[in-house]
């Protein structure tokens, strides 16, 4: 079984706290385990990390994942609630739902291999202040819908070489200060940024090839978006 509950069985026992999984998420049959309440930290020191893995585990802050790791499955640490820190080591995505719901969350650091950020990946770490998605040799290209939508404290985001930032992916993020976008963008999905309440200006490169409708909704403080040759304010 995959999920981490199992290890520790169905039966309450003293200085145990009750915990429900799913069988897959985000529907499945419920189960409920009890695991030991004062377990904080995890280390995983090998092989993959299978859906719903550590989905609502509320007493671990810490795991440290070590680089033998290859991947995460959709979900593996959904509604982590006390997670505060984590690794992510060299893989090539981080699936739908991955750390959605991880509301203690505050820092992200993305390697270059990770070529897809799913749909829904960080949604609602309401704490996640900052987050890089590699550097100028990272290989991260998309940015799915929803993916850091309602992080309402993120602040800042540094990002290269994107080609698409799908629906929804920003929305929500009430704090987040962006002034300009990867040069090799190509795609903006519908409400990309919307409600993006600190974005004052924008620039936006020529490689834009497709914009969906109302990117930046309810940008009440947006004054200026702007490109190599044109201003709009």
């Amino acid at each position: 079984n995959a999920l981490f509950g199992a290890l520790f069985g169905s039966s309450e026992y003293d200085n145990s706290i009750s915990l429900s999984q799913k069988t897959s998420y985000p529907s499945g049959t419920s189960i409920t385990y009890y695991i030991p309440k004062n377990l904080t930290k995890v280390t995983i020191l090998g092989g993959s990390i299978g859906c719903g893995a550590f989905a609502n585990i509320s007493t671990i802050n810490s795991i440290v994942i070590d680089n033998n790791v290859k991947s995460f499955d959709s979900y593996a640490f959904y509604n982590c609630s006390s997670l505060s820190e984590i690794n992510i080591p060299d893989m090539s995505a981080i699936y739908e739902g991955t750390f959605s719901g991880c509301s203690n969350l505050q820092n992200v650091v993305i390697p270059n291999s990770v070529e897809n950020i799913g749909a829904n990946a960080f949604r609602d770490c309401t704490k996640l202040v900052s987050v890089c998605i590699g550097d100028e040799n990272g290989l991260t290209k998309t940015i799915g819908d929803y993916a850091f939508a309602g992080c309402s404290n993120l602040k800042t985001v540094s990002m290269f070489n994107l080609t698409e930032i799908a629906s929804y992916a920003f929305s929500g993020c009430f704090r987040l200060r962006i002034s300009d976008l990867p040069a090799s963008l190509e795609t903006l999905g519908d409400y990309a940024f919307a409600g993006c309440l600190s974005i004052y200006s924008i620039k936006l490169h020529n490689n834009i090839l497709n914009a969906g409708q109302r990117v930046f909704d309810n940008c009440s403080k947006l004054i200026e978006i702007y490109n190599s040759t044109n201003t709009f304010k």
